[in-house]
């Protein structure tokens, strides 16, 4: 018997899928992450304590709230006495959301007008507003296909820099599209430009912009690239 449940949230688009967050109690190491396929019928333990106590401390864990977000229900958000965790796959893997520099998340909601823009409240922390994703992470697409991040092929540089970088990248004779999102995931700067060599070189240089991470995205027909990089007056 689960001695304390703390959150649910059901999938939206399949009843029977739920997950179901749960804290240590006394006498009964439960903490973590519970998922159901069939409505309730059987349930699987998808995260444990010491998934938690690899990263941080102490060795049990209170986990809060699970949300998923709105737009990719596969993505889901887990605040703990641990931080702030996320899943891109429905819960098979996780990974720690570290621009959240206080450790015990509660929950998370998300901007109806922005799901791009996060929101966390914490346990004597205030609440925090950032990205959707932790910065190593790619977006997903539509109608388009990922690549990994290859530094031969893409590069950001200076890296921090102030607002002034250069750009370099691969791609001849291509129409590519070039977008840079704030931390909020607020859209700071979108163009498009002509590669017509193999290297290539683009500067950019953004208006008066605010200290902290930014993400850039470069998008050429079925292709797209993207990279973080930090401003640092």
């Amino acid at each position: 018997k689960l001695k304390w449940p703390t959150y649910f949230t059901f999938h939206p688009d399949n009843e029977n899928i739920i997950y179901l967050s749960a804290a240590t109690a006394p006498g009964a190491a439960q903490g973590g992450l519970y998922k159901t396929t069939d409505g309730g019928n059987s349930w699987q333990r998808i995260l444990y304590d010491a998934d938690f106590a690899e990263k941080t401390s102490p060795s049990y864990v209170h986990a809060m709230g699970v949300k998923l977000h709105p737009s990719y229900p596969d993505f889901v958000y887990l605040g703990s006495s641990h931080g702030l965790w996320v899943s891109t796959d429905a819960g098979d893997n996780w990974a720690w959301f570290n621009e959240i520099p206080f450790k015990s998340a509660q929950n998370v909601a998300f901007d109806p007008k922005n799901p791009k823009l996060l929101y966390v409240n914490t346990f004597g922390g205030g609440v925090w507003r950032g990205f959707y994703l932790p910065s190593d992470y790619e977006e997903p697409t539509t109608g388009t296909v990922e690549i990994p991040n290859r530094d031969s092929d893409f590069r950001v540089y200076p890296n921090p820099n102030k607002g002034e970088f250069t750009l370099t990248f691969d791609g001849s004779n291509k129409t590519i599209r070039i977008e840079i999102f704030n931390n909020t995931g607020m859209k700071v700067y979108d163009k498009e430009i002509f590669s017509p060599t193999k290297k290539n070189h683009f500067a950019v240089k953004l208006n008066q912009p605010s200290d902290g991470i930014y993400h850039v995205r470069l998008t050429s027909d079925k292709n797209r690239f993207s990279k973080s990089f930090i401003i640092k007056q």
